[in-house]
């Protein structure tokens, strides 16, 4: 054979002892080739250079968000320092009205016992029909009940010509002088 064949052999001999120089004992890697398309390379290699550039945008907007939220629960930890100076301000104040309330609570009861009294009083102008009903409302609203009723509990006084609550009294008979009993007795059975 010429030199040139045998300068190919030996070509060949070196790049096999090179490719099994790096794989393992008995194992070689068939599979590829030696070289990669140029298209496949770029496509790869374009497909890496997205995923980088999404990867980096997904890291800066994660880290807007987490300034953002450094910055949401700094705001509102000084808001919540305003609302310890807001609930120290309701507890003083608090504490101020308890005094009145007390004193309120006092008075109160001691109005309820007068207009109690005074509710009992009125009592005596209604029917004693109606009293169980009436026992059973709230002061306030028996009080109320006696006012809108006024008119018609308040005893009348008879006047010339008008009886109790308005009805006329019996007109006075005609005739001036006076009935001794036996003509009383005798006009009576008249009548019927």
């Amino acid at each position: 054979m010429t030199d040139s064949t045998s300068g190919q052999e030996t070509n060949s001999e070196v790049v096999d002892q090179q490719e099994g120089a790096g794989t393992s004992a008995g194992t070689q890697n068939t599979d590829t080739p030696d070289t990669i398309p140029y298209q496949r390379f770029k496509e790869v290699n374009d497909r890496n250079k997205q995923l980088a550039e999404r990867l980096e945008a997904l890291e800066r907007e994660r880290d807007a968000q987490t300034q953002e939220a450094e910055r949401e629960r700094q705001r509102q930890m000084k808001d919540q320092e305003k609302y310890k100076e807001l609930a120290s301000e309701l507890e003083q104040k608090v504490a101020d009205l308890e005094p009145r309330l007390a004193e309120t609570q006092a008075r109160l009861q001691r109005l309820e016992g007068i207009l109690d009294a005074h509710a009992t009083a009125q009592m005596k102008l209604v029917p004693e029909v109606y009293h169980s009903v009436i026992n059973k409302l709230p002061v306030e609203e028996r009080l109320e009940w006696f006012t809108a009723n006024r008119e018609l509990l308040e005893p009348t006084t008879t006047t010339e010509g008008s009886g109790p609550k308005g009805i006329p009294a019996t007109p006075k008979g005609r005739g001036t002088a006076k009935l001794s009993d036996e003509d009383r007795r005798q006009r009576a059975a008249r009548t019927f």
